[in-house]
Protein backbone atom coordinates (compact mmCIF):
# COMPACT_ATOMS: atom_id res chain seq x y z
CA UNK A 1 0.00 0.00 0.00
CA UNK A 2 1.17 3.47 -0.80
CA UNK A 3 2.42 5.40 2.35
CA UNK A 4 0.27 8.43 1.46
CA UNK A 5 -2.87 6.30 1.24
CA UNK A 6 -2.16 4.80 4.65
CA UNK A 7 -2.16 8.22 6.33
CA UNK A 8 -5.60 9.04 4.88
CA UNK A 9 -7.28 5.95 6.31
CA UNK A 10 -9.36 6.84 9.41
CA UNK A 11 -8.95 4.81 12.51
CA UNK A 12 -12.20 3.91 14.29
CA UNK A 13 -12.98 6.14 17.32
CA UNK A 14 -12.59 4.57 20.72
CA UNK A 15 -16.06 4.15 22.31
CA UNK A 16 -14.74 5.05 25.78
CA UNK A 17 -13.36 8.36 24.54
CA UNK A 18 -16.62 9.23 22.78
CA UNK A 19 -18.57 8.51 25.96
CA UNK A 20 -16.16 10.63 28.04
CA UNK A 21 -16.49 13.58 25.65
CA UNK A 22 -20.31 13.23 25.73
CA UNK A 23 -20.38 13.17 29.56
CA UNK A 24 -18.11 16.25 29.76
CA UNK A 25 -20.31 18.11 27.26
CA UNK A 26 -23.47 17.31 29.26
CA UNK A 27 -21.77 18.41 32.52
CA UNK A 28 -20.64 21.69 30.93
CA UNK A 29 -24.14 22.36 29.57
CA UNK A 30 -25.71 21.61 32.96
CA UNK A 31 -23.27 24.00 34.69
CA UNK A 32 -24.04 26.71 32.13
CA UNK A 33 -27.80 26.33 32.64
CA UNK A 34 -27.41 26.53 36.45
CA UNK A 35 -25.26 29.64 36.12
CA UNK A 36 -27.81 31.28 33.81
CA UNK A 37 -30.63 30.46 36.24
CA UNK A 38 -28.64 31.85 39.20
CA UNK A 39 -28.06 35.13 37.38
CA UNK A 40 -31.80 35.50 36.83
CA UNK A 41 -32.53 35.28 40.57
CA UNK A 42 -33.40 38.71 41.92
CA UNK A 43 -33.86 39.47 45.60
CA UNK A 44 -36.91 41.45 46.65
CA UNK A 45 -35.59 44.45 48.59
CA UNK A 46 -37.30 47.30 50.51
CA UNK A 47 -35.73 50.05 52.59
CA UNK A 48 -37.13 52.10 55.46
CA UNK A 49 -35.60 55.07 57.22
CA UNK A 50 -36.57 56.72 60.46
CA UNK A 51 -35.12 59.20 62.92
CA UNK A 52 -31.63 57.76 63.48
CA UNK A 53 -32.19 54.28 62.06
CA UNK A 54 -32.66 52.28 58.93
CA UNK A 55 -33.99 48.86 57.98
CA UNK A 56 -33.65 46.70 54.90
CA UNK A 57 -36.15 43.99 54.02
CA UNK A 58 -34.60 41.33 51.78
CA UNK A 59 -36.64 38.32 50.65
CA UNK A 60 -38.85 38.45 53.75
CA UNK A 61 -36.09 38.94 56.36
CA UNK A 62 -35.60 42.22 58.24
CA UNK A 63 -32.23 43.73 59.24
CA UNK A 64 -31.94 47.09 61.01
CA UNK A 65 -29.21 49.45 62.22
CA UNK A 66 -28.92 52.74 64.07
CA UNK A 67 -30.32 53.87 67.41
CA UNK A 68 -31.10 51.01 69.77
CA UNK A 69 -34.80 51.83 70.13
CA UNK A 70 -35.41 51.62 66.38
CA UNK A 71 -33.69 48.35 65.47
CA UNK A 72 -35.96 45.70 67.03
CA UNK A 73 -32.91 43.55 67.76
CA UNK A 74 -33.15 43.68 71.54
CA UNK A 75 -29.81 45.48 71.71
CA UNK A 76 -29.53 48.45 74.06
CA UNK A 77 -26.57 49.79 72.06
CA UNK A 78 -26.48 51.62 68.76
CA UNK A 79 -25.81 49.29 65.84
CA UNK A 80 -23.45 50.61 63.15
CA UNK A 81 -24.20 47.67 60.81
CA UNK A 82 -27.44 45.83 59.98
CA UNK A 83 -28.51 43.07 62.39
CA UNK A 84 -31.54 40.77 62.33
CA UNK A 85 -34.64 42.21 63.98
CA UNK A 86 -35.60 39.68 66.63
CA UNK A 87 -37.96 37.00 65.29
CA UNK A 88 -38.21 38.71 61.90
CA UNK A 89 -35.67 36.73 59.87
CA UNK A 90 -38.49 35.46 57.65
CA UNK A 91 -42.12 36.21 56.95
CA UNK A 92 -41.98 40.03 56.79
CA UNK A 93 -44.08 41.73 54.10
CA UNK A 94 -43.35 45.41 54.87
CA UNK A 95 -41.55 47.73 57.25
CA UNK A 96 -41.81 51.35 58.37
CA UNK A 97 -39.86 53.45 60.86
CA UNK A 98 -40.92 56.49 62.84
CA UNK A 99 -39.07 58.52 65.44
CA UNK A 100 -37.53 55.96 67.79
CA UNK A 101 -39.79 53.06 66.81
CA UNK A 102 -40.52 50.72 63.94
CA UNK A 103 -43.24 48.38 62.73
CA UNK A 104 -43.34 45.37 60.43
CA UNK A 105 -46.31 43.89 58.59
CA UNK A 106 -45.97 40.11 58.48
CA UNK A 107 -46.94 37.64 55.76
CA UNK A 108 -49.42 36.20 58.28
CA UNK A 109 -51.33 39.52 58.32
CA UNK A 110 -50.18 40.44 61.83
CA UNK A 111 -48.17 43.59 62.69
CA UNK A 112 -45.30 43.83 65.18
CA UNK A 113 -43.74 47.06 66.49
CA UNK A 114 -40.75 47.95 68.69
CA UNK A 115 -39.11 51.00 70.23
CA UNK A 116 -40.45 54.02 72.10
CA UNK A 117 -44.05 53.80 73.23
CA UNK A 118 -44.69 56.91 75.33
CA UNK A 119 -47.59 57.84 73.00
CA UNK A 120 -48.81 54.30 72.30
CA UNK A 121 -46.75 53.97 69.09
CA UNK A 122 -46.42 50.20 69.46
CA UNK A 123 -50.14 49.51 69.54
CA UNK A 124 -49.86 46.91 72.28
CA UNK A 125 -52.18 48.67 74.73
CA UNK A 126 -49.37 49.92 76.95
CA UNK A 127 -46.99 52.86 77.11
CA UNK A 128 -43.93 50.72 77.88
CA UNK A 129 -41.06 50.86 75.41
CA UNK A 130 -39.77 47.60 73.96
CA UNK A 131 -36.42 46.81 72.31
CA UNK A 132 -38.03 43.66 70.89
CA UNK A 133 -40.98 43.45 68.48
CA UNK A 134 -44.40 43.17 70.21
CA UNK A 135 -47.71 42.29 68.62
CA UNK A 136 -50.09 45.10 67.73
CA UNK A 137 -53.57 44.35 69.11
CA UNK A 138 -57.01 45.16 67.73
CA UNK A 139 -56.20 45.17 64.00
CA UNK A 140 -58.38 43.37 61.49
CA UNK A 141 -56.73 40.29 60.02
CA UNK A 142 -54.71 40.56 56.84
CA UNK A 143 -52.49 43.66 57.18
CA UNK A 144 -49.96 43.73 54.30
CA UNK A 145 -48.42 47.17 54.76
CA UNK A 146 -47.62 49.53 57.58
CA UNK A 147 -46.79 53.25 57.63
CA UNK A 148 -45.26 55.34 60.40
CA UNK A 149 -45.30 59.01 61.23
CA UNK A 150 -43.24 60.90 63.75
CA UNK A 151 -44.98 59.44 66.81
CA UNK A 152 -47.59 57.08 65.41
CA UNK A 153 -48.02 54.09 63.09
Amino acid sequence: MDPIAISLVKKPARPGLVLLVFILAVAALTAFIRLAQAEETVAEVSLAGGNGAGCVLVDGGLRCWGTASSTGTGSSSELPIPAWASGLQTGVAGVSLGSGFGCAALDSGAVKCWGYNNMGQLGDGSSAASLLPVSVIGLPAGARQVASGYTHA
